[in-house]
Parts: C-alpha cells; sequence; structure tokens
C-alpha cells in the first residue's frame, strides 16, 4: 500500500466547518477531502492525537473533532483557541500519485490504514508522550524493549544486545 503525506494545514480556531476543509484540502490536492488515511493534531510542534478516516473521507471524518467532540482533551485544545495545525498521510493508487476515495468496503485498505495508524500513535507518543489517544496506546506505554521502545539511556549503556538492537534500527 501507498501513502501520501500531505500539510500542514492550519486548523481554525472557530468551529470547522466541513465545506472550509473541503477548500483547504482540495487546494493542495485535488480530491484529497474525499480521500482516506491517517491524520495527525498538532499543537506546539508535537503531536497530540492520531486518527484514522478508513470507511469515511477526511472531509467526513476530521470535521467530526470539532462538531461532536469524543476526546475530551482535544475538545478542550480546540476550545482554548490553541494553535493546531494538521498533517494527512493518505492512501494513495499503485502509482503513488492518484488518490484512494474512501470506501466502505474496503477491508484491505482498512487494515493498511488500520496499521499505520497504530504505528503512527507509537512514534508519536515516543516524541509526546502525553499523547491525546485513549484507544492502543497501553500497549506502547506498558511495553518495555531495551534499545527500542519506552528505553531509558541506561539501558542502552548497561545491555550489549540493547546497544546492538538500538543500532540495528537506527536509534
Amino acid at each position: 500500500m501507498k501513502f501520501q503525506t500531505y500539510g500542514p494545514f492550519s486548523v481554525p480556531n472557530e468551529e470547522l466547518k466541513a465545506d472550509l476543509l473541503a477548500k483547504q484540502f482540495n487546494k493542495k490536492k485535488g480530491h484529497l477531502n474525499e480521500a482516506s488515511g491517517v491524520y495527525i493534531f498538532i499543537n506546539g510542534g508535537l503531536p497530540v492525537y492520531v486518527g484514522k478516516a478508513e470507511k469515511d473521507s477526511f472531509g467526513t471524518r476530521i470535521p467530526n473533532h470539532f462538531n461532536r467532540p469524543h476526546n475530551p482533551k482535544l475538545k478542550e485544545l480546540f476550545d482554548h483557541k490553541a494553535q493546531v495545525s494538521l498533517l494527512l498521510i493518505a492512501l494513495a493508487k499503485e502509482n503513488g500519485d492518484d488518490l484512494r476515495i474512501a470506501e466502505t468496503n474496503k477491508a484491505a485498505h482498512h487494515s493498511a490504514i488500520h496499521r499505520l495508524e497504530e504505528s503512527l500513535i507509537g512514534a508519536c507518543l515516543a516524541v509526546n508522550p502525553k499523547l491525546f489517544n485513549v484507544s492502543s496506546v497501553g500497549f506502547y506505554r506498558d511495553t518495555h524493549v531495551p534499545g527500542y521502545l519506552n528505553t531509558v539511556p541506561q539501558d542502552k549503556i548497561n545491555f550489549p544486545a540493547a546497544n546492538a538492537l538500538a543500532k540495528l534500527l537506527h536509534q
């Protein structure tokens, strides 16, 4: 599966309307508003929330965070008029240039988007331990693998195997 990255897009401080979002996305790339994939809300240079639009499009899914927020921390961020931006990682066709339009019946696409979201939650959690995501973060917060995940610097010094793993993974 191929993905393309777009943004960052500045998120307005007022309630986000779907048509404003569509204009912003489609100005960057035609049909981006109708595409599916993973998105990351950013505040102060840090990722704060990772989400996915797998059955719905970006243009349908993302405004729900403003109009019907389900994550209290994300809602609080929007309510406090923070300077929030947004990165989109859109599922692309095999040619890598055209985007795939969101489809409810494409299990392979949904699986790829879900796996990418999970991976990005782990990567974003490493950058910002206060990530707002509720699901999936337990695994990443509770799992400790010296040289790879939730490692303290002393682990790398004390364990030659941890150093080898970190070197192998360029960490």
